[in-house]
């Protein structure tokens, strides 16, 4: 099993006195494509909080595009996402952190490729298949822009030295930078470029932190 980590910082700005409870749920719809099987659909977090002696009720929507390349899937357990953990804490507002796991993957397993293909097989390809997540506010974004967030998070399921059985993702803000993001996580920056292939940061954009 892989895990990935998220975290989301929602009601920015409002004085949260505690968070009561928090609970997180997939609706996620499966389906198998050329290249492997993909869960696509949201995790639905709700819960309830103190606000100046008041009891309020919170709700966030992470969308997840997640696909598991053909050649990782496992042959004993069928590929599915499950909310492992959630958390709630009162940060600047609400602090979510989920932990999801990320069942029916192997990373040891390999294809064997026929003695055609050989040559073929050491030529470096775009990687269409990773896990990626992406944060949203209130609506679901515009599939354009859905895909060009999606290419922020490569090469999770690659057989890179850089594999990540787990991973930490942090929605960027509005103006950050790779020196901002560093600073504020206190990860070495040049680190936090690479794990991110020193892609162009837009707001909302899904950050893997090293």
């Amino acid at each position: 099993m892989k895990e990935m980590n998220i975290e989301k910082r929602i009601l920015k700005g409002l004085a949260i006195d505690g968070v009561i409870d928090v609970e997180a749920k997939t609706e996620l719809d499966y389906r198998r494509e050329s290249g492997g099987m993909r869960a696509v659909g949201p995790v639905i977090i709700s819960g309830h909080c103190r606000v100046e002696n008041e009891v309020r009720s919170f709700s966030e929507t992470l969308e997840l595009d997640v696909l598991a390349p053909r050649i990782k899937l496992s042959n004993s357990e069928p590929f599915t996402i499950e909310v492992l953990k959630v958390k709630g804490v009162a940060d600047d507002g609400i602090l979510l952190m989920l932990d999801l796991g990320i069942h029916g993957i192997e990373d040891n397993k390999t294809e064997t490729l026929p003695p055609a293909l050989d040559e073929l097989a050491e030529k470096p390809v775009p990687v269409q298949a990773e896990p990626t997540v992406q944060a949203v506010d209130e609506t679901a974004p515009a599939a354009d822009e859905a895909e060009a967030d999606f290419e922020s998070i490569e090469d999770l399921f690659d057989d890179a030295d850089n594999v990540y059985t787990s991973c930490c993702l942090v929605v960027a803000k509005a103006d950050d930078t790779y020196e901002t993001i560093a600073g504020r996580y206190q990860v070495d920056v040049n680190e936090l470029r690479n794990v991110n292939k020193n892609k162009g940061i837009e707001p909302k954009m899904l950050i893997m932190l090293p």
